[in-house]
């Protein structure tokens, strides 16, 4: 059928070269002429372009499209729900609500985002099935703390005030939801460098990127990637839940 189109084109293209080569026989001022002159330019540029469209864009498109659909595949294959630049529109109060058996929670220290959510957080450690793991940077590693203290632009003394400082919000919490189950919430420190944070609300994931750079800007202007589990054993959501619990092994509970 393609090559169909290119013969008609190039056929197109051969009439409208004859009608320009007859339109010269016929005199300056003549009206047939002139005729024949503007309808010859008409059949070659439109013959030209259906001939191009046939032959380079039409592979262009399908080329396109190919990626598309590739893109598409890998985005399911891999779990992948969402993905948003910044912070703000992140469905974590939404996901709080829904959750029913697990949260997890892997922060530095994020004291702005936990104090931002302690009514959801309360609430979702009030229901009965639920169990929650926090994983923040461990104060007392003097590795961890320098690292981390450099990379956000405070000193040592500053960054083991704010993980303290996190640790009585979420005993706050805990103790706002009523329970007495100390299985309920999990508190961990952990002494890696932190390259990103991490949010289980049973089978979704977020997964915000933290800034290497020291630039003054939220951390939280990067991408951040929503993924869900999948029938897929590779999908991101499974990935992120094997880094949780490699954190837990390596982490120390608190007390």
């Amino acid at each position: 059928m393609r090559n169909k189109y290119i013969w008609v084109s190039i056929a197109a293209v051969a009439i409208g070269v004859i009608l320009l080569l007859a339109s010269g026989y016929f005199e300056a001022d003549s009206v047939l002429g002139d005729l024949l002159s503007g309808l010859s330019s008409i059949i070659i540029v439109a013959g030209a372009f259906n001939a191009l469209n046939e032959w380079y864009l039409r592979d262009q498109s399908l080329k396109e499209i190919i990626k598309i659909v590739k893109l598409e595949e890998s985005i399911s294959t891999l779990g992948i729900k969402d993905i948003q630049l910044g912070w703000q529109g992140l469905p974590h109060k939404e996901l709080m609500e829904s959750s029913q058996s697990q949260i997890d929670i892997v922060h530095a220290y994020a004291n702005t985002w936990t104090n931002y959510n302690i009514d959801h957080l309360v609430k979702a450690l009030k229901k009965p099935n639920l169990k929650m793991r926090v994983i923040l940077l461990d104060p007392e590693s003097e590795a961890a703390v320098s690292l981390h203290a450099n990379q956000f632009n405070k000193t040592k003394e500053e960054m083991k005030e704010k993980v303290l400082s996190v640790v009585k919000e979420w005993e706050s919490i805990y103790k706002q939801s009523g329970s007495t189950d100390p299985e309920k919430l999990k508190i961990y420190f952990h002494d890696g460098v932190q390259t990103l944070t991490l949010y289980r609300y049973d089978n979704t994931i977020i997964s915000n990127q933290l800034r290497k750079s020291k630039i003054k800007k939220s951390s939280f202007d990067l991408p951040a990637i929503i993924c869900e589990e999948t029938a897929n054993p590779n999908d991101l959501y499974k990935a992120y839940v094997e880094e949780i619990e490699e954190l837990i092994k390596e982490a120390r509970l608190k007390d």
